[in-house]
């Protein structure tokens, strides 16, 4: 009963739990570790058997969260990646949808990223992915996710966020991006970013994103360097 308790509160439910019990039969410990238990101790117990349990059980935890922090971490920005993405967005955006609140779908590109890659090698472009990164997660650190869907592709999802004030958001990071410069084997590179951005609902969140991935197109098409918001209006434009 304790261990179903436990297991069904979602601040425990990664808890480790040694069972102590005097109870020693097969059956007993088979029953435990069925209920949810990482690991049985019958009494009496030697002390140093006791630490040695305490210990394995922390270092599985610890293994655990490194194991999920990678399969769900962007190795090279440290952003969150596609996965981690699609785990934590849908149910934030179809909240949204049900109560009919604010949010913005935006995809995030560098411009010109191939010219990058052929001037100062895949090394200076992923430089240049880790500095834009960088000034997402600081320019941008009102929005629900964002995450590194691939290449020099992101994607951001933002709730509450009011539709007027929409552009303003992503104007600013596309400010931040062409005032900014990052440093590379002693060469400066500057890069600009084109951004489409839909506050609409339609259909499934796969639809929005694809939505914003056609305004992202639009904005390259038209210049680059600038936003293309839902329905079409353009914010910025090429500097």
């Amino acid at each position: 009963e304790i261990l179903a308790k436990i297991r069904s509160d979602p601040v425990r439910a990664k808890l480790p739990v040694i069972i102590l019990t005097a109870k020693g039969q097969d059956t007993d410990r088979d029953a435990a570790l069925a209920g949810g238990a990482d690991d049985f101790l019958t009494k009496p117990f030697e002390k140093e058997e006791f630490y040695c349990r305490v210990y394995r059980s922390v270092t599985n935890v610890e293994q655990i969260r490194k194991i999920t922090r990678a399969a769900y971490t962007d190795q090279l920005t440290d952003l969150p990646n596609r996965l981690s993405f699609f785990t934590a967005a849908p149910e934030l955006y179809e909240r949204a949808v049900k109560h009919e609140l604010p949010f913005a779908v935006a995809m995030v590109d560098i411009d010109f990223f191939k010219k990058i890659n052929d001037t100062f090698g895949h090394a200076g472009g992923d430089v240049a992915l880790q500095h834009l990164a960088r000034l997402i997660e600081t320019t941008l650190s009102d929005v629900d996710v964002v995450a590194r869907f691939g290449g020099e592709e992101f994607c951001v999802l933002a709730t509450d966020l009011d539709p007027d004030a929409a552009p303003t958001v992503f104007e600013r990071l596309l400010s931040a991006v062409e005032a900014s410069e990052v440093h590379f084997e002693g060469q400066s590179i500057r890069f600009t970013l084109s951004i489409g951005v839909t506050t609409k609902a339609g259909g499934d969140l796969d639809a929005v994103i694809n939505r914003a991935d056609e305004l992202l197109y639009e904005a390259k098409q038209s210049g680059r360097n600038q936003v293309v918001i839902e329905p079409g209006e353009t914010a910025g434009g090429t500097r």
